[in-house]
């Protein structure tokens, strides 16, 4: 695909979201102009961390070992994609 065909889609993935939000919600993320930036932004809103989700992050981390024979970019990439989800 082209980039002027992912940049279709993307505007009718996110006319379709705006659709599906309350006024209210829409209201405050009518600045965001792709997808990733209006799911960005509703995470943000309403995405909390809990204490368990806390833990669950903690442990995966505390658990987290480099396989043998595996990649050192595979190990990293897993390693900074849980703490990119540790709550701060």
């Amino acid at each position: 695909m082209y980039d002027s065909d992912w940049a279709l889609l993307d505007r009718k993935a996110l006319a379709v979201i705006r659709l599906s939000l309350s006024r209210s919600v829409a209201h405050n993320v009518v600045k965001e102009k792709t997808t990733a930036g209006l799911m960005a932004a509703l995470s943000s809103m309403y995405e909390k961390p809990s204490a368990n989700n806390k833990v669950h992050l903690m442990k995966k981390l505390f658990n987290l070992k480099m396989a043998e024979g595996a990649s050192v970019a595979h190990h990293l990439n897993e390693f900074n994609t849980i703490t990119i989800n540790y709550p701060q």
